[in-house]
Formats: C-alpha cells, sequence, structure tokens
C-alpha cells in the first residue's frame, strides 16, 4: 500500500532507490549491484544495512515485495520500484540541492605530518594506494566496456564509468607525482644545518 506522506530519506536510501531502478532484485542481488556500482564513487552499503532500508522504505510504500520460488522450493524476496519510489526518485533529482563532495583520505591525512614518519614507510604507503588505485582501475574499466554508451538507461551509468576510468587514470598520475615531491622534500631535508639559513633570515632577505 503506497502511503501520501513523503518520509524523511538518508542518502542510503536513496542510494538503494537508485539501484532498485535498473530492476527488481533480492536483497543478495541489490548489494552485488552497489558492489558492481556504487562502491566507485559513493559508498557500498553492508548487507544489513541494505536490508534496514529495503524494510524502511517497503514500509513507506516506495518499495513493493514480494515472495519469488528459486532453486526449487525456496522463497526469495525481491524488491522493486513502486509508482511512489519512481516519483520520489524524479523529486529527489529535481528539487533536493547537490551536497559537497568531502576529499577524504587516509593517506593524505598522514602525508600532512609527514615530517613525524618515515620516509620509507611513507612511500609504502604510496605504492599501496597505488595498487588499490589499480585494482579500481581495472575493475570500472571492466564495467565501462560492459555497457553500451548509447543505451538509453545505461548510458547514463556509462557515463559514470567513464569519467570514473578517467578520474582513477589521473590518480595514478598524481600518485607517481606525491611520490616524486616526497623524495625531493626527503631530500632537501637531508641538507647539513650549517648549509641551510635560519627561517628569520629567509624570511627577510627578501627571498
Amino acid at each position: 500500500m503506497e502511503t501520501s506522506r513523503r518520509p524523511e530519506l538518508g542518502a542510503t536510501a536513496h542510494a538503494a532507490l537508485v539501484l532498485l531502478a535498473f530492476g527488481e532484485a533480492s536483497g543478495y542481488e541489490l548489494k552485488q549491484r552497489a558492489d558492481r556500482t556504487l562502491r566507485f564513487f559513493f559508498n557500498s552499503p553492508a548487507m544489513s544495512q541494505i536490508y534496514s532500508e529495503l524494510d524502511q522504505l517497503t514500509n513507506a510504500g516506495l518499495v513493493e515485495d514480494r515472495l519469488d520460488v528459486r532453486g526449487g522450493d525456496r522463497q526469495t524476496r525481491v524488491f522493486r520500484l513502486s509508482t511512489s519510489g519512481r516519483r520520489e526518485l524524479q523529486r529527489w533529482l529535481a528539487d533536493e540541492p547537490l551536497p559537497t563532495t568531502v576529499f577524504k583520505s587516509h593517506l593524505a591525512l598522514r602525508f600532512v605530518v609527514g615530517h613525524l614518519a618515515d620516509p620509507d614507510r611513507l612511500r609504502a604507503d604510496v605504492a599501496t594506494e597505488r595498487a588499490r588505485v589499480e585494482e579500481q582501475l581495472a575493475d570500472i574499466r571492466e564495467v565501462h566496456d560492459a555497457l553500451d554508451p548509447l543505451d538509453d538507461e545505461l548510458g547514463w551509468a556509462w557515463l559514470i564509468a567513464n569519467w570514473g576510468t578517467r578520474y582513477f587514470a589521473a590518480m595514478l598520475d598524481q600518485l607517481d607525482e606525491l611520490r616524486g615531491h616526497l623524495d625531493v622534500l626527503v631530500e632537501s631535508t637531508r641538507e647539513p644545518a650549517v648549509a641551510r639559513q635560519p627561517l628569520a633570515a629567509v624570511k627577510g632577505d627578501g627571498r
């Protein structure tokens, strides 16, 4: 039964509606769909969080559920967007202001106080981050190549996969640049103290 009163929805609830816009799915299938898509640019919710959101969306009339027989006699609960759910997605796209995207990086947090760290550890951290980005780039390229850019619906997902491919490729270049700057900075701080002018002198000589 659909309700007329619009519930207050969080970002994860809208993400669940976005995933269901591509067709009905069980909670497990929705989690797989999130892992193939949302994890590249938003957040892939835990399985328990997905079921919690689906229950709330169903109670609000934005999602409909039914039991589907799969694998013999096993019944699986599957979900799909209701008419109200599709209207809510359209309202969200039209009316909700775009939230600020926050740059969050554990590597950046470490580098900010890099003067307290062992340079070799920071180099290892850059290598670790680079390996992860390489893996993400390979994964999103796989998604990108599987999408049809001219498809009426999936063409929009292709746009984001294309953007993501360029984003992760650029990130690799930026990490290489960061590693280069790290090496230069480490070498400059290894100069003998007598060869470096006091800070007051540097500030006062116009340089």
